[in-house]
């Protein structure tokens, strides 16, 4: 019979790996449909700090697609992207839009948290069957 917390663990590391790949799909499909209909501006046209901020975005969609496979990689880069955006903006709070990326990285965080913790518990002893 399994531990109890490891089964848990394993729930919230599965769901949470879920959750971000879908909520992360879904706000690349957005920024694609965004960019068909505003079009994409010319990276050397735009002053630095928006260059920089277009360059997190882009590590946000990497992140994104990272995810599929690697959910630690994808979350070091989602969230490292979401500081960069976050201090080039100014403010803490974006809006959904700009902050749905942030809730990915740290769902795929808790995902590959979850998996490294429940790889690494060991039942106690006194409950082992002799």
């Amino acid at each position: 019979m399994k531990d109890g917390l490891a089964v848990v663990v394993k729930d919230i590391a599965g769901l949470s790996r879920w959750a971000a790949r879908v909520l992360g799909t879904l706000w690349c499909g957005l920024v694609v449909v965004f960019a068909i209909g505003e079009g994409m501006p010319s990276p050397s046209a735009l002053p630095l700090p928006e260059q920089v901020a277009m360059a997190a975005a882009g590590l946000w969609i990497l992140g994104c697609v990272m995810g599929w496979r690697w959910d630690a990689a994808a979350a070091a880069i989602i969230l490292l992207a979401s500081v960069v955006f976050h201090l080039i903006e100014g403010r803490l709070w974006l809006g959904w839009p700009l902050e749905l990326p942030t809730l990915v990285g740290l769902l795929y965080a808790a995902s590959w948290t979850c998996r490294t913790m429940g790889a690494t518990h060991k039942p106690r002893m006194e409950n082992a069957v002799h």
